[in-house]
């Protein structure tokens, strides 16, 4: 039982700090913070960059475990 309410608890945290953030007039992050995205060529060109990136991996990691 007291897991339950632990665990409730810890929501209702989250929950508050998710709305205090939402609720802030500030935006949560600032672009000048994230000098890649804007040397990628911006968001979509950022993911797709992460995205080749992350399958190049795995594509890797596949032969790898073939041998």
């Amino acid at each position: 039982m007291d897991e339950v309410l632990s665990e409730m608890a810890a929501r209702e945290v989250r929950r508050r700090r998710l709305l205090e953030v939402l609720n802030r007039d500030a935006p949560a992050w600032d672009p000048a913070d994230h000098p890649d995205i804007k040397k990628a060529g911006g968001t979509a060109a950022w993911v797709r960059k992460l995205r080749r990136e992350a399958d190049k991996a795995s594509r890797r990691r596949i032969r790898t475990k073939r041998g």
